[in-house]
């Protein structure tokens, strides 16, 4: 591992089918300051990709967590999922326009079962085609 591009502690997890990285589902959920109830039986099979930080949630748990997602954007990123893609001015970055919204941090537990939680920023869960610059 590369220090230089890692900060914080690393957490090991229990692999549960090797050919794909399957996990245990997070315990929790917090969007922004708010806990996000999602029931166990909605995070089904969790992937991990160790070449991304990327977040990909089932439609189930993206579902529970978009009114808390989008509740502080300014039209028109607030219907951004509503929409396949949302127009920005051309002038806006999505790192701009990542400031309005949470960050996202999903609670895992590592090897040891001790809780841990995984932050994700807003560019790591809004796809750069969601938030499009207009000409």
């Amino acid at each position: 591992m590369d220090a230089a591009k890692h900060e914080g502690p690393l957490h090991y997890v229990p692999v549960l089918h090797e050919s794909y990285y399957s996990i245990h589902p997070p315990v929790a959920c917090r969007v922004g300051k708010q806990m996000i109830p999602v029931p166990a039986k909605h995070w089904g099979l969790t992937v991990i990709d160790s070449g991304t930080n990327h977040v990909l949630l089932p439609s189930r748990v993206l579902d529970a967590l978009k009114p808390a997602l989008g509740r502080e954007a300014p039209e028109p990123l607030s219907r951004v999922f509503d929409e396949l893609c949302v127009a920005v001015p051309q002038e806006t970055t999505p790192q701009q326009a990542a400031r309005h919204f949470p960050s996202l941090r999903l609670a895992m537990r590592d090897l040891s079962g001790k809780p841990f939680v995984r932050p994700s920023l807003p560019l790591s869960w809004l796809s750069c085609p969601t938030l499009s610059l207009t000409a």
